[in-house]
């Protein structure tokens, strides 16, 4: 990268390099019509990434870090906004500044560990790997949530969303599949569940707040308040824990659509 290079693209931008950049010594300008995809050559960076680069500036609609086979870490340490979908690929995923995909889809794809210190921001969030997925910020802001598949299983997942309510829907995948707990929470609206939450946990503690899968809508809300929000049952909307305990907080009974046929 050239100093003070501007590049501008009409489609997409792609940079190969297994070498991960640390910083550039000054200004270079990127903006693409498409996504930028920054790829290694090899299956794996050499190195943990950092995204932004220092003085990198980039403007695109869609942004792709990694490929299916990296391992490597991947960490955001600064706000990025992306005017479009957002593919990550890493071994641990640290969401350490706030990641938006401006009315589009973020997926995360992680063999390890995917954690957050700042808000993700998105129409969609598709989760998939084997990874443990602990995306508990409270002021995260997505639409729908989906994740895993009966062929990889997340390891486990606990998801929270801020306000607006929450689909469990289809971002390709369809529903939550998991071999772990899974816990999905709401501090304000519903939870419309239109797809199967599905888990092969043996987590079966009666008491408390953990089980195999705990769905809470309107976490900040009482129980049984006609205002709170509500797990609100369609379409494909199932939960199956054959080896777990199942919970389910709801607001108000005459208001969650589908629960009570759901549970028998």
């Amino acid at each position: 990268l050239n100093a003070g290079l501007t590049t501008t693209n009409n489609g997409d931008i792609s940079f190969y390099s297994d070498n991960a950049i640390a910083g550039l010594s000054s200004q270079r300008n990127v903006s693409a019509a498409g996504s930028f995809n920054y790829i290694p050559q090899s299956n794996s960076f050499g190195a943990a990434v950092t995204f932004p680069v220092t003085n990198l500036n980039v403007s695109s609609t869609g942004l792709v870090i990694g490929k299916s086979t990296n391992t490597s870490n991947v960490t955001f340490g600064n706000a990025t906004t992306i005017n479009g979908p957002v593919t990550v690929y890493g071994g641990n995923l640290a969401i350490n500044a706030p990641l938006t995909a401006t009315a589009s889809n973020i997926n995360l794809h992680a063999t390890g560990a995917a954690t957050q210190t700042a808000a993700l921001t998105a129409s969609g969030l598709g989760l998939h790997g084997t990874g443990t997925f602990t995306l508990t910020n409270a002021s995260n802001n997505v639409t729908t949530l989906a994740g895993g598949n009966s062929t990889t299983r997340l390891g486990s997942l606990s998801f929270v969303d801020a306000s607006g309510g929450l689909t469990i829907g289809s971002v390709n995948p369809d529903g939550i599949t998991a071999t772990g707990d899974i816990l999905i929470e709401t501090l304000a609206g519903n939870i419309q569940l239109t797809e199967p939450v599905t888990t092969s946990s043996s987590t079966n503690t009666v008491t408390g707040y953990t089980g195999a899968i705990v769905l809470n809508a309107d976490k900040s809300s009482s129980a049984g308040a006609p205002s709170g929000g509500n797990i609100i049952v369609s379409g494909n909307g199932d939960v199956d824990a054959p080896n777990g305990i199942v919970k389910l907080y709801s607001g108000f009974p005459a208001a969650s659509t589908g629960l009570t046929t759901l549970v028998g």
